[in-house]
């Protein structure tokens, strides 16, 4: 291989090893790698003249990932032990563990298709049905569509199975694409009417600073002498600093709080959701309000209240960074850990709304090609009491299931409603936060253990008779407790095998080695 071909640029490093051009800029600021010109020459300082003609030494790249992987499996092994190497899927790019429908809606706790993939191709076959009793976003039921076999999914949540069931339906593509561009259009006709675009002049008076004082400043954040927290307020106070010999540029870096919204002359929402009125600018949620109340004039009225929620999570007042679990509305610039830099609070709603129309019209697209015509269904229900009779035709019921995939609630970690709360309050959706399993409000106490291990015994217990003899049930867990065990005794169940396996490419910044185990188990 010649030296040139041996060169790459940031988009060619990324597809070499499976990640994004952002992954790959993370290395070079941070020193992982090196960064070289067109002709091959070691770059040491960067300028905003040379940025566009980086290149990566392909070999130093690959020298780098395959010491990094070397490092983080002998870690692994000494801190889970023994586990399934094949289900780590360690060198799968976002895009394969995102594909199509699988990311129409960001959902915190779901697990990946290739592992459901993985044991559907090995215990199921084409025509037999299988059940998931905690559907969530539908992962289990997408892939049985995908490999011909016939599936039903049941939540407690509302939100979660209108989630399953835009996934899983199947459209008439030129209507749909028709509809979305429609109500799109109107919103984005109404936004240019009624607001004044100075979000862009907030973005390029930002990337004044990260571009000429920003690169001044020196990088520790990844030192022990300085920790990621302490840095980005070293930053931020820059900033600030910067910011006062600024203020005749710009007079109000502080985002307002909204207090209504207003439709024209002839219509006034006034919005009495205290929620809403705390997580997002007064823009994004005029624009967000009017979208909404544009969908019933459609036919295909739940997923434009995907795209809808999918944007509604974007645009909240919150850092980039942490978009899966924020405490408080950021209001003002902060430093960002995802871009490494200076950043703002999004203000107006269109411009997500726009890419994720785009996003999901490829997606559903590109699903539309793989599916099959297995059957389908997702009930909003109660597993724990969920008579099937009241859902499903005859032949299901005479022929029963072939068994179960799925992953349940781990004790105290999530609150599945409250994770979505944008959507509930945006469509004003029923909740059932009482009937959550193991939620986080409950915490880990023995106490909510005892409870986690009746509630998921007594779901066994009554799809039990649904359930053919042979059925194989599977549940990955992250059981750290030690419940599943005694799960199982209380169902009438045995544990045939566990499989352990790695958790890799959290979306968090939270990076500790994690594990689950999917139990293997049938009913005595």
């Amino acid at each position: 291989m010649s030296d040139r071909e041996n060169l790459l640029t940031i988009k060619q490093a990324a597809k070499v090893i499976g990640r994004t051009p952002d992954n790959i800029s993370y290395l070079i600021q941070y020193k992982r790698i090196n960064r070289y010109d067109t002709e091959g020459n070691l770059i040491k300082r960067m300028t905003k003249k040379r940025t566009n003609h980086i290149r990566i030494l392909r070999e130093e790249l690959l020298n780098y990932f395959n010491e990094r992987y070397t490092r983080i499996e002998l870690e692994r092994r000494e801190k889970l032990g023994e586990y399934n190497r094949e289900l780590a899927f360690d060198g799968l790019p976002e895009r394969e563990r995102t594909k199509h429908v699988h990311r129409l809606h960001p959902y915190k706790g779901k697990f990946i298709p290739q592992l459901v993939e993985y044991f559907l191709k090995r215990n199921f076959h084409e025509g037999q049905f299988i059940l998931d009793p905690f559907v969530g976003s539908a992962t289990t039921l997408v892939q049985a569509c995908e490999m011909g076999i016939n599936s039903v999914g049941i939540d407690i949540s509302p939100f979660n199975c209108m989630i399953s069931e835009v996934k899983i339906k199947k459209y008439d593509i030129d209507k749909l694409e028709k509809e979305l561009k429609n109500i799109l259009f109107s919103t984005m006709k109404f936004s240019a009417a009624n607001f004044y675009d100075y979000e862009r002049e907030i973005k390029d008076f930002i990337s004044e600073y990260n571009q000429t004082v920003l690169p001044t400043l020196e990088h520790k954040s990844e030192s022990k002498s300085e920790s990621s927290k302490i840095f980005a307020k070293r930053i931020e106070t820059s900033f600030k600093s910067w910011l006062k010999t600024k203020r005749d540029k710009l007079a109000d870096m502080k985002i307002r709080k909204p207090i209504k919204s207003l439709f024209g002359d002839n219509h006034e929402y006034i919005i009495t959701s205290e929620y809403l009125k705390k997580w997002f600018s007064e823009r994004s949620l005029q624009e967000l309000l009017f979208y909404r109340n544009q969908i019933e004039n459609y036919t295909n009225e739940d997923i434009m209240k995907i795209i809808l929620t999918r944007a509604t999570r974007s645009v909240r007042l919150v850092p980039h960074y942490d978009l899966a679990s924020p405490k408080e509305p950021m209001m003002n610039a902060y430093y960002c850990f995802k871009h490494k830099q200076i950043c703002y609070p999004i203000q107006k709603a269109v411009g997500k709304l726009d890419f994720y129309t785009r996003d999901t019209l490829r997606r559903i697209k590109e699903f539309s090609k793989l599916r099959t015509d297995a059957k389908t269904i997702v009930i909003q229900d109660d597993s724990r009491y969920t008579k099937l009779k009241n859902y499903l035709d005859n032949y299901m019921l005479e022929s029963k299931l072939d068994g179960i995939f799925t992953s349940p609630p781990y004790v105290g970690n999530i609150d599945y409603h409250e994770q979505h709360r944008y959507a509930y309050e945006l469509l004003g959706m029923d909740r059932f936060d009482d009937k959550e399993i193991g939620p986080l409000s409950k915490g880990k106490t023995k106490k909510a253990q005892r409870a986690y291990v009746e509630d998921i015994a007594m779901v066994l217990r009554n799809l039990r008779k649904y359930m053919k003899e042979d059925a194989k049930i599977f549940f990955v867990a992250n059981d750290k407790c030690n419940l599943y065990p005694t799960i199982a005794e209380k169902a009438g169940m045995k544990i045939v095998t566990e499989h352990l396996r790695p958790v890799s490419n959290r979306t968090e910044r939270d990076k500790q080695f994690y594990s689950e185990t999917i139990f293997e188990m049938k009913y005595i």
